[in-house]
């Protein structure tokens, strides 16, 4: 009985290291602070794997004007996450929430 007791423990402690690491690493969570807040109504992440941060950006001049900054965004990221090694635009849908 002591070895399922030890091991259930095991696995939650695994799995809330993953959960909290992954929360950590999520470059999200820094984008109020590497966005201008007019840029930050034009985009939200639509994927982090393997280093690459895919940003999705509502329309095409939208997207040239932050691949002009790609250099300087990117730089701003890797001072709150590590582990972005490059940055991708992408074309995508925007849901802006709704204020009353």
């Amino acid at each position: 009985m002591d070895d399922i007791r030890t091991t259930i423990a095991a696995v939650l402690k695994d799995l809330e290291t993953r959960k909290t690491k992954t929360a950590a690493s999520d470059p999200a969570q820094y984008f109020a602070k590497v966005f201008a807040k007019k840029e930050l109504r034009h985009v939200r992440l639509a994927y982090f794997r393997n280093g690459i941060c895919a940003i999705a950006v509502d329309s095409a001049p939208w997207m040239y004007h932050l691949n002009l900054r790609k250099r300087d965004l990117l730089a701003k990221l890797r001072e709150y996450s590590t582990d972005v090694k490059d940055i991708r635009f992408v074309i995508g849908e925007i849901k802006v929430a709704k204020t009353k």
